[in-house]
């Protein structure tokens, strides 16, 4: 069952309601972007083509780009350089991150004929705060990086809205593909701040 708070969805299931913002906030047009060609896809398996539709849950792991969107990689970065984590906003919103072996192998199961015309979230159910999270990663990186906490309009275009939490409802991810992600957040994170380190 999906929940809604306006455009606060708390679990995001693969057949749920959508539910956007108001439509003077340019920030939806991705999401609504998105919808168009998930629609696209899905009409053209109506007709024969063999379509199955994947949605990414905050996929990290070594060779991941830095960039605004990419927090993680971002706090890690930050970490290792001895340079101030950022935080937006208060840190309270929450993420599940998914470890990008998990996300591959669950990529390659759904190329499988059974989940034909199927819409699957790829991701872990665990949450964390991304204040939590900024913290894990100094610990993880013996940083003394202090952490800071950006207002948003400082950072994003005056009425972006944020989702405070995005987590995936994976019950397609269990019974279709019959697969659970099996990396830890430690254990990803390690396998991650290891291989930046190399690259510094």
């Amino acid at each position: 069952m999906t929940i809604k708070l306006r455009s606060w969805i708390i679990c995001f299931s693969e057949d749920g309601d959508r539910l956007y913002g108001p439509t003077n906030k340019l920030r939806w047009c991705y999401a609504v972007c998105k919808t168009l060609e998930e629609t696209l896809c899905l009409g053209y398996g109506l007709q024969g083509l063999p379509v199955t539709i994947v949605r990414y849950f905050n996929i990290y792991g070594p060779r991941a780009k830095d960039g605004p969107y990419a927090g993680m990689i971002r706090f890690i970065n930050a970490a290792l350089q001895g340079k101030p984590i950022q935080v937006y906003r208060d840190g309270t919103q929450t993420r599940c991150f998914t470890y990008v072996s998990d996300a591959v192998e669950a990529t390659i199961k759904a190329m499988d004929e059974g989940a034909n015309s199927e819409i699957i979230n790829i991701g872990s159910e665990n949450e964390i705060s991304i204040r939590d999270l900024a913290a894990l990663i100094r610990t993880m990186t013996n940083s003394n990086s202090p952490i800071t906490y950006v207002p948003f309009e400082k950072v994003y275009p005056i009425g972006f809205e944020e989702i405070p939490n995005r987590r995936p409802d994976t019950v397609n991810l269990k019974q279709l593909l019959s697969f659970e992600p099996t990396v830890s957040l430690i254990e990803g994170l390690t396998n991650t701040i290891q291989w930046f380190k190399r690259e510094l």
